[in-house]
């Protein structure tokens, strides 16, 4: 260990601690210190922070310097293991992604994956960032934000890691919702817009696909005994020990326990089966299934481009109309709802509207038919063939 390193060290931690105060100057000694307790795994994430790729994150992002000697994502994590997972993450984020979105990953203002309008005229948006308030937890959060609330609805972080068998594995360290200080009532009018989905089940449901698209074999969740807010260090520190529930949630999602506190996730969700809906909410199920295949199709086929209309982003999803296949347009209107069904009826598609992509086939038939004896047709037209009239 010789004087320039130590020297080294001290130019980080003032970096890390810049305020000229008595506290920091405290600071930056146990920072020191604690980076020469947790050598040679600190100083080889130091080399990789000032690397080309990484330095710009490490200059935006002073925090990421004291990972090696902070828990992360487990309790039982040593500095060997974090060290390498972090690094291992950044790797495998750039041989998945081109230059310019890796550096839009990274960065706190984030990758903007795709956006959708919801039933209640909100539109959300899908976020692939860096988020220093979850520094422990992992690497990269996925964030679903609101439009219309102007805020954060859930997030997940995670980093991808390489298993024992050097194979990657994607584990998720935090679960969030609202910002603290939001009215809990956002979760329930979006739930309810996404015909019952919630913004946290969305999200895994956005992973589990992330992790096959990538070639990701196993999936982790981290169990609450060994959340990083039940690390020693926080044993008398109550505000960061929070309550957290991640075991009900990690076996509703049919994951199970693992001896070291991960929970191993299915990569393929579990269809409800059909039969065990009451017919009644079977038409409001299918409603959901239809909207997470349209949004799982449109995360699948990568990064959209973002709008450079912003009056337009607000709305429209961004979709053109002719890229949706055999996915019909459903206005948010009543007069758009009457064009629907008339031109669908025709074989063509609505243009013009605020849309939300669903397929035709799950639509009530009825419900079209009544709509279009609204818009004056004194003959409605016949059901279609192999149809009985509701």
């Amino acid at each position: 260990m010789t004087p320039p390193y130590l020297r080294s060290l001290f130019r980080v931690a003032r970096t890390v601690y810049p305020e000229p105060t008595w506290a920091h100057r405290g600071q930056r000694l146990l920072f020191v210190f604690r980076l020469l307790r947790n050598h040679p795994h600190s100083r080889r994430w130091l080399e990789y922070l000032a690397t080309e790729r990484m330095a710009p994150l490490a200059a935006a992002n002073p925090s990421l310097y004291r990972k090696p000697i902070r828990p992360y994502v487990s309790t039982h994590w040593p500095g060997r293991m974090k060290v390498a997972a972090m690094m291992h993450h950044y790797d495998f984020l750039a041989r998945r992604l081109p230059p310019p979105a890796f550096r839009q990953v990274v960065s706190r203002e984030g990758l903007r994956w795709l956006a959708f309008p919801a039933r209640n005229g909100d539109h959300l948006a899908v976020i692939l960032r860096f988020d220093g308030k979850f520094r422990k937890e992992g690497e990269t959060t996925l964030d679903l934000e609101s439009t219309r609330y102007g805020c954060r609805i859930a997030s997940m972080t995670f980093v991808v890691a390489a298993s024992t068998t050097g194979a990657p594995c994607l584990i998720i360290g935090a679960v969030s919702g609202l910002p603290p200080g939001a009215d809990k009532d956002i979760i329930k009018d979006t739930a309810k817009a996404l015909f019952g989905l919630r913004p946290k089940v969305l999200l895994l449901l956005l992973l589990q696909e992330l992790a096959r698209s990538w070639n990701v074999p196993v999936l982790l969740g981290a169990g609450n005994r060994i959340h990083t807010s039940r690390d020693m260090d926080y044993w008398l520190n109550h505000t960061r020990r929070f309550p957290i529930t991640y075991d009900s949630f990690w076996e509703e999602a049919g994951g199970h326990r693992r001896s070291d506190g991960f929970f191993v996730l299915p990569l393929q969700p579990s269809p409800r089966n059909f039969h065990d809906i009451p017919p009644q909410k079977r038409a409001h199920y299918r409603h959901r299934y239809a909207l997470i295949d349209g949004i799982l199709e449109r995360f699948r086929a990568g990064p959209e481009p973002a709008p450079t209309d912003p009056a337009a982003a607000a709305r429209t999803d961004g979709e053109p109309a002719a890229s949706r296949g055999t996915r019909g347009a459903l206005p948010t209107s009543l007069a758009g709802l009457v064009l629907c069904g008339l031109t669908a009826l025709h074989g063509y598609r609505s243009l013009g509207h605020s849309t939300f992509s669903v397929p035709l086939d799950v639509l009530p038939e009825h419900t079209i038919r009544i709509q279009i004896r609204a818009y004056d047709d004194p003959t409605p037209s016949p059901p279609p063939a192999g149809r009985s009239r509701p």
